[in-house]
Parts: structure tokens; C-alpha cells; sequence
């Protein structure tokens, strides 16, 4: 699915249920299974999820042993991400990284904003954690894991 400006003012994604990628080995040979393209203030919310099908997924992937493979759709991190707010954002994990945002060091995420996140591992190890890479923003209100956002 792509989703793709120019917009000419800010966009609401409203999800309400459960956005479930393709699990079928053909829809592995593009690189993203939802797309969002030259959207400037696009807010996500809506109490919904996006299951990327991870479990089904991985079997197609061999990339830590073959460096000729082909990676799974993940999206491009060259891509300029600003002015992104997640909120309300709730549910649990199987693994104990419950929130990444890998953003390009040469084009680093601006002005993310993560406002009431609570989201749960039952795992050992301890509790839920957060990855962030050139990420700068702020959050706000609940934060479960705690942010990892850059000021």
C-alpha cells in the first residue's frame, strides 16, 4: 500500500483495527508493505495496529549468513521523517526492543513527538526497552518503554 503526496496541509491516518502485512513469499520482492511518500505533518492515531507479520516473515530472509540477499521490506532510511506524532500507542511485545526508530544519520528524523506509549514485555531480561538512532524530538505523558528520543 502506498500513500503518496504532495499534500497541501497536514493529514490524519486514521487506523482502526489491525493492518496485517502479506505474509506470501511474492510480496517479499518489494521493500515495504505500507508506504507513506512526500507527506509533510502526517499524524497516525486511531487505536489501531500494524502487524508487520514478523514470525511469517523471517524464513524468507537469510541476510545474516547470505550478504547477496534479498531484504526483507523495511523501507528506505534515506528517507527525510519530521513533524511525526505517535500517541496512544498501546499493546505488548514479544520482544524485549519495543520501539525503534532507526533514523538516516544524513537525513536524521526531526520534531518526533511521542505522547502516551505504553507498551508491555513479558519476556525475561527485564522490561521493555527502547532503540533509537538520530532521532530528535520530545515525549509527553506516559512512557513505557522510556524515550530514547535525542532533544
Amino acid at each position: 500500500m502506498v500513500l503518496k503526496g504532495p499534500c497541501k496541509g497536514p493529514i490524519n491516518f486514521l487506523l482502526q483495527g489491525d493492518l496485517v502485512a502479506p505474509t506470501d513469499e511474492a510480496s517479499n520482492c518489494v521493500d515495504h508493505w505500507i508506504s507513506f511518500q512526500y507527506i509533510d505533518q502526517l499524524t497516525i492515531n486511531g487505536g489501531g495496529s500494524f502487524d508487520g507479520q514478523g514470525p511469517s516473515a523471517w524464513p524468507y530472509n537469510n541476510c545474516d549468513k547470505d550478504p547477496n540477499c534479498s531484504p526483507l521490506p523495511i523501507g528506505d532510511s534515506g528517507v527525510k521523517i519530521s513533524d511525526v506524532q505517535f500517541s496512544n500507542i498501546y499493546g505488548t511485545t514479544n520482544t524485549q526492543i519495543a520501539v525503534t526508530l532507526n533514523c538516516s544519520k544524513s537525513n536524521p528524523c526531526q520534531n518526533i513527538e511521542m505522547r502516551d506509549i505504553n507498551i508491555a514485555y513479558n519476556g525475561g531480561g527485564g522490561p521493555a526497552k527502547p532503540a533509537c538512532a538520530n532521532a530528535y524530538g520530545a515525549s509527553y505523558g506516559q512512557e513505557h518503554p522510556l524515550s530514547c528520543l535525542l532533544a
